[in-house]
């Protein structure tokens, strides 16, 4: 036992990855806007402007405006800032395309939403933190925990549903 409360204690702090924020949405990664997030260390940010309208925007910062049926608006949940979908660089446990909420989870606010770079380092311009999003979303710079991680399912035909 004494040995047990040891090893748990050396490995640091240990965060439950998942988020208790809602999410409900479904995507074709075979079609644009977002096919980009299949190509390795490529990732988009997915959020709503309005009740109606979803706002793709893509690492080099170009956007894409997708309006919502009203069944789609009643049932697209989106975590709590926002969503980041796209494939790490470090794909060595082939697990395809991740999910992290856009929200800094320091901030824990829907209106501190990260901003990625090129290379996949997501800020956060209200307190500093930076997380890898080619590396689980850990935290790289900053105090705190990794960015929260939506579990996905993704079909052969390119559908992709992020849910909790």
């Amino acid at each position: 036992m004494a040995l047990l409360c040891f090893w748990a204690s050396a490995c640091g702090d240990v965060y439950n990855s998942g988020s208790t924020y809602r999410v409900n949405f479904t995507c074709n990664v075979s079609f644009s806007p977002y096919n980009v997030a299949q190509s390795m260390g490529q990732f988009i940010s997915i959020r709503k402007t309005s009740s109606s309208k979803l706002l793709i925007t893509k690492m080099d910062g170009t956007t894409h405006t997708q309006t919502l049926t009203e069944a789609k608006q009643l049932s697209v949940y989106l975590g709590l800032g926002g969503l980041i979908l796209g494939t790490p660089t470090l794909n060595n446990d082939n697990a395809g395309l991740v999910c992290y909420d856009l929200a800094c989870p320091a901030c824990n606010l829907g209106s501190a939403r990260v901003s990625f770079d090129d290379k996949g380092i997501a800020k956060c311009a209200s307190c500093g933190n930076q997380y890898d999003l080619n590396n689980g979303g850990i935290l790289i710079e900053g105090k705190g925990r990794p960015l929260w991680n939506y579990r996905l399912t993704q079909s052969l035909d390119g559908s992709v549903q992020v849910h909790n």
